[in-house]
């Protein structure tokens, strides 16, 4: 199995197509959240910005699992918004796109995508190893360390559910700190790995993950490729 992992696209297209272009030559490809730009860099309302993102999704070429982060979300504001908190991104569910709340199979691998705000709590995954989508990396882990100040951002409940669990996932697959201290790391058993942002890449840095192989490779425009032998 063949994976793309990519993050925090935050609402540029350019990002977006290069996406797309890609997917014809992975199994699947997997974005950890932040779709979408809500310190309004692009002038665009995050409900205009959530309309385009839903149209490239319908559009999407290829396998496609997709996890919410904080972006993406919007309050209701007491009003009836069936988009907010996430619920755009629900209703783009169909069988090529798995979506918050939702796992299926890609190939002998079972990937469930976490949605932003809700408790880590994942389903009975099957037997086997299974990758988790889930935006904040876990805390303990350097994906979730800054890389100047040092502070732990992670998110303590994943890492908790992760050290504890019965049968965690082999991977989490994250995004949100933009510059960590590394782009890979462990909590406890887990790997995690964040593909990281750079604003002024063409192209976002990603991470390309093979089975085959036993390799995950960190590559970016600026900072080179970076392979790593995890199997």
């Amino acid at each position: 199995m063949k994976l793309l992992h990519v993050s925090d696209l935050h609402f540029r297209a350019h990002w977006f197509e290069w996406v797309a272009a890609q997917a014809g030559g992975y199994d699947a490809v997997c974005l950890s959240g932040d779709l979408l730009d809500m310190f309004g860099t692009h002038k665009t309302s995050l409900r205009a910005q959530a309309q385009w993102v839903r149209g490239w999704l319908r559009e999407f070429p290829g396998r496609l699992f997709v996890c919410s982060g904080n972006h993406d979300w919007w309050d209701s504001d007491g009003v009836v918004d069936t988009d907010a908190h996430g619920g755009w991104l629900d209703k783009m569910a169909r069988p090529a796109v798995t979506v918050d709340g939702q796992g299926a199979y890609c190939g002998d691998y079972y990937i469930f995508c976490h949605p932003f705000r809700f408790p880590p709590v994942w389903p009975q995954a099957p037997h086997g190893k299974w990758i988790l989508l889930h935006h904040v990396p876990p805390a303990l882990a350097a994906t979730g360390i800054g890389g100047t100040g040092g502070n732990d951002n992670g998110c303590r409940l994943l890492a908790g559910a992760l050290t504890t669990a019965a049968r965690p996932p082999w991977i989490v697959l994250s995004g949100h700190l933009h510059k960590p201290k590394s782009w890979r790391g462990r909590c406890g058993p887990v790997w995690s790995l964040n593909p990281t942002f750079d604003e002024v890449a063409a192209i976002p840095n990603h991470i390309i993950i093979d089975t085959a192989t036993g390799t995950v490779t960190w590559v970016t425009e600026r900072a080179g490729t970076w392979p790593l032998q995890i199997l």
